[in-house]
């Protein structure tokens, strides 16, 4: 685990896309002025939100050195090599886990692995 000094990651900075398993899904939208220059740079991510207990979480990319990223306010953020390390640190201080594995994987892959196409409710009920 490493640690690194950031602003705190802004709750409603992103785009609402979904909920999974009492957690935010968000995204960059594509009408975002950060959409592209994220896109470019690999550093598309979801960002996971639990408002009742105050964490954010961040997807792996090259924003996060591709890690998982936990912060919490007032703590400074913290970075995980794999979903097993974030996933034990949730349940332990938080009692909570990550959404459903494949649940992830689908919405990363719509819209984190292949940007490009808009926002398409059907596939977010389809995930959701």
């Amino acid at each position: 685990m490493t640690h690194a000094t950031a602003p705190l990651h802004a709750l409603d900075d992103r785009e609402f896309l979904t909920r999974a398993d009492g957690w935010e899904v968000r995204v960059f939208g594509e009408r975002d002025a950060r959409y592209a220059y994220f896109a470019r740079k690999q550093m598309l991510h979801l960002q996971l939100i639990h408002r009742a207990l105050g964490v954010s979480v961040l997807t792996p990319s090259k924003l996060t050195g591709d890690r998982w990223e936990l912060h919490v306010e007032h703590a400074p953020r913290s970075r995980f090599a794999t979903r097993a390390e974030i996933e034990r640190v949730l349940q332990h201080v938080f009692a909570v886990g990550l959404p459903n594995p494949v649940t992830l994987a689908g919405l990363e892959f719509w819209f984190v692995r292949i940007p490009g196409g808009t926002i398409d409710t059907i596939e977010i009920r389809a995930f959701g």
